[in-house]
């Protein structure tokens, strides 16, 4: 049988190295033997082998081969965990060699690794002109040679010698010599002196020193001793160029000033400096933008000094903050760290973050009524990416217009930011209310509110004075209106054009008029459920019910002559309709007649609850208060009014009633008695109330009256040129009142 010898290269490749074996000496306390090898050129599916080799204390042979695994693409690294892979304490010395085994079979032998395993290192030497820690022999310093002192050590035995080793960089740097150790040598410290020229060729260099303590065939080294050959480390503090030195290690930067240069400058010198000094700068501040990462940079022997040049958003990170600047020196292989400058950010002036403002808003005031967004200049370090909150505070509370919402690149590129202010929130807030507008910005990007820099806090005064803002024409002898649900559209009954006028109250235009088969249009009624609009005539037994989006006709209710007023509970199931002969409840969309009462009534109101209706009649002085279900009079309050009847709605547990006539009474429906009344310029035409604050809105001749229904007291008074009927939507804003002298409906902003 025949046998196939493996192709075995001839070349060989480089020896591992052991990380824990830097000078050939392994430890035997060692709890881990790093192997390194050097990455595969091949595949990286090619074996590789680590063959471990060696004597044993014993003088016996040690072998070990691991088990092949694939070389891979990156460096090789074998670990070896002592006492589990590999027996050190019983180990004297230590061969390793690898062998790579290619796809083709071919075997790639490696050079040799000797390690000898030593009980511990002897201590490093001591050097008389470049002592601990800095190890620098400085030439202005020290003028002779150099004195390398091995310490006494027990080991130090006749018959044993002491090599030192000063190894240098340069040509002549380098130096070895024998100290052959005699009885009299025994505890005592061994001296070497090395030439100062040997010391000198490596000016500007490393050394490294140590000794190897050699016994017949075995060898043990000490710790090595790098040396700098050169001028001492002697680091200043770093300089700021923008900042206002306090005392040598204290500065304090204004922010503005360094926002104008739009930069500042880190500066490191040193009388010193090598082109080959490695200097790498660090800021420490506020976390992320306030502590950047700065790459390093070579010294510049010529100028003696390096500048580094700083985002000032680190500055916008720390204001009102402190923050420290220091650097690290390497020169060859030695680092040393400088001391801090201590280094104050003011913080910016009122001043510079006085940019908040509502630029609708007139002498400090402003009409909710109108459409208005809060604007933010262009503030100090602005950039795309910084969360801005913006709050409207007032009576109600903190409203959050803008919740921390990044600065977009078209804020940016506009040098502003504009947030509008919901229309929904405006109509909230009363007349005379303050609203502050309170404005934030995280300046160190870090987006926490908590260390966001306050802008300047704008006031504001609510004017909600009520202003006539258009008069529409409608057609003849327009009498009552209705606001639909959606605040939308208003409803006109023209008594004297026999039609139905619908306005737009966005654009405040007529957008449509319904024409009436017959009669006349009079009282107008809006369903709650918001689809449909009552029509009814106070000379007619019809009533047209439309729809409010179509304005179709969609069926007429028959049955209930002469209707002067109508109201439909807020559930939407019954309506409550009045003339001069009855009141009547029936079902608001089949008009099924459900309770009748044989009084007469001119003017209708519905207690909140539903539970009972209100009364008045011209004839009579009395206001009567009808049980919502049967109708039937529960009580009567003597009230010397007439015409007109209105509930506030801002208390539904307690409201008021104000009845009109030739004055203004006010009834507490609470226990049905007279609490005061009002005396107006003219007869009472209208009442209608506000649905959300505290205030009743009065015709009265030429006048819209403006009453606090807290304190009963007329408030206002608004020129409308006279008006019949009055109607307020959902939001409070507009009052429409129709003027049928004028064929016309007036709109009131307020």
């Amino acid at each position: 049988m025949s046998t196939t010898s493996p192709n075995i290269a001839t070349s060989l490749l480089p020896a591992a190295t052991v990380t824990e074996a830097p000078n050939g000496e392994l430890p035997k306390k060692s709890a881990l033997i790093t192997v390194n090898i050097e990455p595969h050129q091949g595949n990286p599916l090619d074996a590789i082998l680590l063959i471990l080799n060696g004597i044993r204390e014993d003088g016996m042979p040690y072998h070990w081969t691991l088990p092949p695994r694939p070389t891979g693409n990156g460096p090789i690294i074998f670990r070896l965990i002592n006492e589990r892979d590999i027996d050190i304490e019983n180990l004297k010395i230590l061969k390793i060699t690898y062998e790579i085994i290619t796809q083709q079979g071919t075997h790639l032998p490696s050079e040799t690794l000797h390690l000898n395993v030593v009980t511990e290192k002897l201590p490093r030497v001591d050097i008389v002109e470049a002592p601990a820690p800095e190890f620098v022999f400085d030439p202005k310093q020290s003028l002779f040679d150099a004195t390398i002192i091995a310490r006494t050590h027990p080991d130090f035995i006749a018959g044993r010698s002491v090599w030192l080793h000063f190894e240098g960089g340069a040509a002549g740097g380098s130096f070895t010599k024998e100290f052959p150790i005699e009885f009299i040598w025994e505890g005592k410290d061994l001296y070497f002196t090395v030439d100062r020229a040997i010391v000198l060729a490596n000016l500007n260099g490393p050394v490294k020193i140590y000794y190897t303590l050699v016994d017949g065939q075995s060898s043990r080294c000490s710790d090595v001793v790098e040396m700098w050959v050169g001028s001492a480390l002697e680091l200043p503090v770093p300089e700021i160029l923008e900042a206002t030195l306090d005392n040598p290690a204290t500065a304090t930067i204004d922010p503005m000033k360094v926002l104008e240069l739009g930069t500042f400058t880190l500066r490191v010198r040193n009388p010193d400096m090598l082109g080959t000094d490695e200097i790498e700068p660090y800021v420490k501040g506020t976390p992320d933008a306030g502590t950047p990462v700065i790459p390093p940079k070579y010294g510049d022997a010529v100028k003696r000094l390096v500048d580094f040049y700083l985002d000032i958003n680190v500055i916008a990170a720390n204001l009102g903050q402190n923050f420290t600047a220091s650097y690290k020196y390497t020169r060859g292989s030695r680092s040393k760290l400088s001391d801090a400058l201590q280094v104050k950010v003011l913080p910016l002036l009122p001043s510079a973050m006085d940019l908040v403002k509502v630029p609708g808003a007139v002498d400090g005031k402003l009409d909710p009524r109108d459409s208005h967004a809060v604007q933010i200049s262009e503030f100090p370090f602005m950039r795309t990416g910084l969360a801005v909150w913006i709050f409207l505070e007032g009576n109600q509370g903190k409203y959050t217009l803008r919740d921390g919402v990044p600065v977009s690149q078209l804020e940016f590129d506009a040098k502003r930011i504009e947030q509008l202010i919901p229309a929904d929130y405006l109509n909230t807030l009363p007349h005379d209310e303050v609203v502050k507008v309170i404005a934030l910005v995280s300046l160190n990007a870090t987006g926490e509110i908590s260390s966001a820099v306050p802008f300047v806090v704008r006031e504001y005064h609510i004017a909600r004075e009520p202003k006539v803002i258009a008069t529409i024409a409608v057609g003849t002898a327009p009498t009552q209106v209705g606001v639909s649900i959606d605040g939308k559209k208003v409803f006109v009954a023209n008594s004297g054009s026999q039609s139905v006028s619908v306005i737009g109250t966005e654009s405040n235009t007529v957008i449509h008029t319904i024409p009436r088969t017959r009669g006349k249009a009079t009282t107008i009624a809006v369903h709650p459920g918001g689809k449909y609009v009552f029509d009814c005539d106070n000379a007619d037994a019809y009533i047209y019910v439309y729809n409010t989006n179509t304005y179709e006709m969609t069926h007429n209710l028959d049955g209930i002559w002469g209707t002067s007023d109508m109201k439909i509970s807020t559930d939407g199931e019954n309506a409550y309709s009045a003339n001069n002969r009855s009141v009547r409840r029936s079902r608001a969309l089949s008009g099924d007649q459900l309770a009748v009462n044989d009084i007469d009534s001119f003017a209708l109101a519905l207690c909140p609850r539903n539970t009972c209706l209100y009364s008045v009649h011209p004839s009579s002085e009395d206001v009567l208060v009808l049980d919502a279900n049967d109708l039937q009079i529960i009580e009567r309050i003597p009230a010397s009014a007439s015409q007109t009847i209105a509930l506030t709605q801002t208390n539904a547990h307690s409201p008021y009633l104000y009845c009109g006539g030739s004055k203004l009474v006010v009834i507490d429906t609470a226990t049905n008695t007279v609490i005061g009344d009002l005396i107006t310029r003219d007869s009472v035409r209208s009442i209608a109330t506000h649905p959300s604050m505290p205030l009743a809105y009065v015709v009265s001749g030429n006048f819209l009256l403006i009453i606090n229904t807290n304190t009963h007291e007329i408030i206002q008074e608004i020129w409308v040129g006279g008006g019949a009927f009055i109607a307020i939507t959902p939001d409070g804003s507009k009052a429409y009142i129709s003027q049928e002298n004028s064929n016309t409906v007036v709109v009131v902003a307020l």
